[in-house]
């Protein structure tokens, strides 16, 4: 029974059911600087962004305060379709039972072209029900379903929202004809992410997430994550969360003892996840060490850009670099002590 299962005086963790209450909610806001803040525990996620423009957090702590074990139920900092210059410096974010920082767009799925310039489309996962990237006069990407071929850029001259899901577009420029299946995202290619100094403690889940179409660095960090220290998986099938990123710049960073725990033993990882047949609304979440065994015949390079270099590696549970359908790949300049 109960009594025998754990001694008095074992410390447990209580999982929250639900993200019930983020710590700071950010909503289509602009120049958000939030400076030497700490949070201590969340129910949710501890910072959220959507749909806002030059976000900024310096000296941000998402850490346990005295005997807790965790500091949010799921990630530290988490900002969607986030415009202009995005900063994240001087951080710390640990303890957490996800992610310590997941920024990216979203991808939605063509469910009926009208005429080609004017399209119904459908956001897939429900936690971005309601929150439709495809706002009237933001630049749209068009892509491919199969092989997340970039198609078109065009920009959205309006929006129609029907329900949480779904919305009509029109758009300025007609989508190609006999494409297939389609997929679309928010596309602001000016915009940049830099993540400097941050210090990214255990945690369940994984250090950086960057799936959106920025320039964006990491740099001068420090990683000990239970997960992939960096992914880079632009996603259309099963989190939605892309698009592809189009340069990454990952330096100076020192990665220790990293991918241990349940989310992934790759250090560094990129690559599109295409579509399965998984639905996101069975199941648990996959593993994310099966995110890339799905890739189609095309040899089509999703991800632009990644440079990584002058970075230390002491110690990853598996392998270093697990990256594919990268248009230039750059790897230099790393130091790599197995043990």
């Amino acid at each position: 029974g109960f009594a025998g299962t754990f001694s008095a005086g074992t410390p447990v963790v209580l999982m929250h059911g639900n993200r019930v209450a983020p710590g700071i909610w950010i909503e289509e806001s602009d120049g958000v600087h939030l400076e030497n803040v700490t949070i201590h525990h969340a129910p949710g996620m501890a910072v959220v962004g959507q749909l806002s423009r030059d976000v900024s957090l310096h000296g941000v702590r998402v850490v346990p305060s005295g005997e807790r074990l965790f500091s949010s139920w799921v990630d530290g900092i988490h900002l969607v379709d986030c415009d202009g210059t995005t900063r994240i410096e001087n951080c710390e974010v640990r303890g957490q039972f996800d992610d310590a920082v997941n920024v990216h767009g979203n991808f939605s799925k063509v469910v009926a072209v009208h005429d080609p310039r004017h399209l119904r489309i459908r956001t897939i996962h429900p936690q971005r029900f309601g929150r439709n990237a495809a706002t009237a006069g933001t630049g749209l990407a068009v892509y491919r379903h199969t092989t997340m071929e970039h198609l078109l850029v065009t920009r959205v001259t309006a929006c129609r929202e029907l329900n949480q899901e779904f919305c009509d577009i029109r758009l300025a420029d007609p989508v190609p004809e006999n494409a297939g299946a389609l997929i679309v995202s928010r596309h602001n290619p000016e915009n940049s992410v830099h993540i400097r100094g941050c210090t990214f403690g255990a945690n369940r889940g994984r250090g950086c997430l960057l799936n959106i179409e920025h320039h964006v660095v990491v740099e001068d960090c420090r990683f000990h994550v239970s997960g992939h220290a960096i992914e880079s998986v632009p996603d259309a099938n099963y989190w939605w969360e892309g698009p592809p990123v189009l340069d990454l710049a990952i330096r100076n960073n020192h990665f220790d003892h990293c991918g241990f725990g349940p989310c992934g033993t790759t250090l560094i990882k990129a690559g599109p996840e295409f579509p399965d047949g998984s639905d996101p609304r069975a199941g648990a979440l996959r593993e994310a060490t099966g995110s890339t065994k799905h890739l189609p015949a095309s040899d089509y390079a999703v991800l632009g850009s990644i440079t990584i270099t002058g970075n230390t590696i002491t110690h990853t549970a598996g392998e270093v670099f697990d990256i594919c359908k990268v248009a230039n790949l750059v790897v230099s300049d790393n130091r790599i002590t197995p043990h």
